[in-house]
């Protein structure tokens, strides 16, 4: 049985590397994982929350998946060759709950998470997602354009990095990697620098 920090580590490089729907629910499984091995071993809630947001990242990721597919067609006639629910492992309803998640942001869940932790609560996934749907302007377009949904999801992730970032050195993290990892992480720091130089208007 794997201990929790490497149950952590291998949700994360899965999730990091997750090309297909099927990898992306790969990732999440793992990240279950280590969550629910947290609430077993009585780990600090920090971890627990940091488990959850894992789990969380893996659902919004999944979402877009699905959302971007063009063969993902649920509901139709099995014989046109789409796919559907039962043929990625998922059920409508948890498709549900993970569009809910992906609505939400990262920054939302990370707010409902941190301020379950600061309360002194183990955070619930239950509890993100009755935050669904409130404080939403009824004014703002709720189904708004591909470019403004993907800047929403952009914006968490760099805001993410970026806090991981100020937190811990480079060395720090380099220290702690194998060279296969490093080099996983060296080539996605390279996109993004690469993607950053035609980030202009």
């Amino acid at each position: 049985m794997k201990n929790l920090p490497a149950l952590i580590d291998s949700a994360t490089h899965t999730l990091a590397n997750a090309r297909t729907s099927a990898e992306v629910l790969e990732a999440k499984a793992q990240a279950q994982a280590a969550l629910h091995y947290s609430k077993v071993t009585k780990a600090a809630l920090e971890v627990q929350g940091d488990c959850l947001k894992m789990v969380c990242r893996a659902e919004e990721r999944f979402a877009d998946e699905i959302d971007a597919s063009e063969d993902f067609k649920p509901g139709r006639d099995k014989r046109s060759g789409d796919m559907t629910f039962q043929d990625i492992g998922v059920t409508k309803q948890q498709a549900h709950d993970f569009r809910k998640v992906r609505d939400l942001g990262q920054e939302k869940v990370a707010e409902i998470v941190d301020s379950a932790v600061a309360e002194g609560r183990a955070p619930t996934k239950s509890e993100i997602l009755s935050h669904h749907g409130s404080g939403i302007d009824p004014n703002v377009n709720p189904n708004p354009p591909e470019g403004f949904a993907k800047r929403i999801h952009m914006n968490g992730y760099i805001k993410e990095l970026a806090a991981f970032c100020e937190k811990y050195s480079p060395q720090l993290i380099a220290g702690a990697c194998t060279d296969k990892q490093h080099a996983d992480m060296l080539g996605g720091l390279t996109t993004i620098s690469d993607w950053t130089k035609d980030f202009r208007k």
